[in-house]
């Protein structure tokens, strides 16, 4: 992300299926067909707190690095091959 040098961001991830969730497991999408298996999100290593705003460090030039992955997440249940898909939206407020 390259953003005003001088200016703070915050940013929010949100569950596009589910905007209320606030744990780090996406809602499976309409596509999903495997069982007891979500996306869960992570920030820097950890899962994230979906719907909670956090503020990236202003840097010497602009640019930041924002550390998202993602991983497959077992839930308990019967387990059964298939598609799995989440959807997440970040959202970005300059202050």
């Amino acid at each position: 992300m390259n953003c005003n040098r001088a200016i703070p961001i915050e940013l929010v991830l949100t569950d596009a299926n589910l905007p209320g969730n606030t744990g780090s497991l996406l809602t499976p999408t309409a596509n999903s067909t495997a069982g007891a298996v979500r996306v869960e999100l992570l920030r820097e290593g950890n899962p994230v707190e979906l719907g909670k705003t956090w503020t990236i460090p202003l840097t010497q030039d602009g640019s930041q690095n924002i550390p998202l992955a993602a991983r497959y997440y077992r839930e308990p249940g019967t387990f059964h091959g298939g598609v799995v898909e989440g959807q997440a939206i970040i959202t970005a407020t300059y202050r």
